[in-house]
């Protein structure tokens, strides 16, 4: 997988995410961000929040020395090696941007990544819907499954979640769920509409194109 991964183009590395910033909590001072890519994400935070810390761990090397000029620190490395190098009890929120469906075992990370947080820290994460309507729709409709380079079916994902599957995640590691919303949110034509008719309250999810989750240590 980490071949696979240092193939992807910059624009892979690149993202903003905008849209989860809003989702950081109030109070914040030290900020993990795993798979950071080249900082756009932390740019944005430190553009919002100032007096924020962010550390990145990214294991693209070219990336990671983008991240540089973005962010405070960058450890250059996968995420095994990384948490040796980590202080315990240091961060107030560690970020998952569409990070966790690329590992073998999200929940063992997960686990082994809680005491770098302090005690009342929180772990934000965006983690892409497998019922996303496009999905579920080529799969059921034209039997098609085919993984893709970017998307809810890139070719490096090994973990894919829904909604549901997102709390057992958590619950598993040791986490309590505080929130998950649904965001990068799409309309669809009159198949989707009428689905909706027919089965209310069943497939209002399938609209998002990933969820983002935020979660603290029970």
């Amino acid at each position: 997988m980490d071949q696979d991964l240092k193939k992807k183009t910059d624009q892979y590395y690149g993202y903003a995410r905008t849209e989860m910033v809003d989702f950081i909590p109030g109070g914040c001072k030290r900020i993990l961000d795993v798979g950071c890519g080249d900082g756009s994400f932390g740019r944005q935070v430190k553009v919002k929040f100032p007096d924020i810390q962010i550390h990145g761990i990214e294991m693209n090397r070219d990336a990671a020395l983008k991240a540089k000029r973005n962010i405070d620190k960058v450890i250059i490395s996968d995420i095994d090696k990384a948490l040796r190098l980590i202080q315990n009890y240091y961060y107030d929120c560690i970020v998952f941007n569409d990070v966790l469906e690329h590992l073998p075992d999200p929940v063992d990370v997960l686990k082994r990544i809680k005491p770098k947080l302090k005690k009342d820290g929180a772990v934000l994460s965006s983690i892409p819907n497998v019922r996303y309507y496009p999905v579920i729709r080529d799969l059921l409709l034209h039997k098609n499954w085919s993984y893709t380079d970017e998307g809810i079916l890139d070719y490096t994902h090994l973990r894919f979640f829904t909604e549901r599957s997102i709390y057992d995640l958590f619950e598993a590691a040791g986490f309590r769920v505080d929130f998950i919303t649904g965001i990068s949110e799409h309309s669809f034509g009159r198949l989707f509409k009428l689905l909706n008719l027919l089965c209310p309250g069943k497939v209002s999810d399938m609209k998002y194109m990933q969820f983002a989750c935020l979660s603290k240590i029970k």
